[in-house]
């Protein structure tokens, strides 16, 4: 398990660090680890564990997603079908800046303020929390 999320880490890396990106980017807001199960309209598919506030691209170049299933402890929490997921990308490309589709067990909001993130926020606290400073 390990060795998949690092993998994982290891793709969003990379195609983070890369230009352009192909979404659309995704979430982790469930606060724990999920499985993000992703099926390409060429028929290759992938599995990846993300932990609690991962993001990171989906896509990949020269195929769409036709299927984003996500399970939490191995039940099914979410799934997305070719036509929900051409929507989330539409409104993500439409966004100016930030755009993050945030997933977890309320539903699913697109993020376009990076300190509208819930995850943005919790980190923030850590960080502060982390140096005993409880200035903001």
């Amino acid at each position: 398990m390990i060795r998949l999320a690092l993998q994982m880490l290891g793709i969003s890396v990379l195609v983070s660090g890369c230009d352009p990106a192909y979404g659309p980017k995704v979430g982790n807001d469930y606060g724990s680890g999920i499985e993000l199960m992703i099926t390409y309209a060429d028929g290759e598919m992938a599995t990846a564990i993300w932990p609690a506030c991962a993001r990171g691209f989906i896509g990949k170049p020269g195929t769409d997603i036709v299927r984003l299933s996500i399970a939490k402890n191995g039940q099914l929490q979410r799934e997305f079908n070719a036509d929900e997921i051409r929507v989330i990308s539409e409104r993500e490309n439409s966004a100016p800046g930030y755009a993050t589709w945030n997933i977890g067990p309320v539903g699913t909001s697109l993020i376009t303020n990076e300190k509208d993130d819930p995850c943005f926020q919790r980190q923030k606290d850590r960080e502060v929390g982390g140096r005993g400073d409880k200035t903001k």
